[in-house]
């Protein structure tokens, strides 16, 4: 008696567990869809390359503008398309919260918005699938808790 108190107990506490992952995974789909691009122009103040661990040849870099903050980029790119850009001058950017999109200086585009536009896609794609996944196997469990204490 006592061991299968124990195991329903446990059981509630993974499903639980998967309905919080779950909870995430749903949030942040939605809040990867309400959150809108957003152009900002300013004086580039500066900008910031580092090597990505993951990967030999790509960085992840940081752009500041002056009076704007500092925008980052969650995709990895190769530097030199931001070697054209001249600090000190106006610098136009799409960004999306602080995530930056598409960096333009002197109606020249330095950084496609395409391409990390597409990358975004890709990650929204996975999150949904990750949550829709993650739902059907919480109901699944749910289910099979339920149905053997019946």
């Amino acid at each position: 008696m006592q061991l299968k108190k124990l195991k329903t107990k446990s059981n509630i506490a993974g499903l639980f567990l998967i309905i919080s992952i779950t909870a995430f995974f749903w949030f942040s789909f939605i809040n990867s869809i309400l959150i809108s691009n957003e152009k900002i122009e300013g004086v580039l103040f500066g900008y910031d390359c580092k090597i990505n661990s993951r990967f030999n040849k790509k960085y992840d870099y940081d752009i500041y503008i002056e009076n704007g903050g500092r925008y980052s980029s969650l995709n990895s790119i190769d530097c030199k398309s931001l070697d054209g850009v001249i600090v000190g001058e106006k610098v136009s950017l799409i960004v999306r919260g602080k995530e930056v999109l598409s960096v333009s200086q002197n109606e020249i585009e330095l950084v496609s918005y395409s391409s990390l536009s597409k990358n975004h896609m890709n990650r929204l794609a996975s999150t949904l699938i990750a949550a829709l996944l993650l739902t059907m196997f919480s109901i699944w469990r749910f289910k099979s808790i339920f149905d053997n204490k019946s």
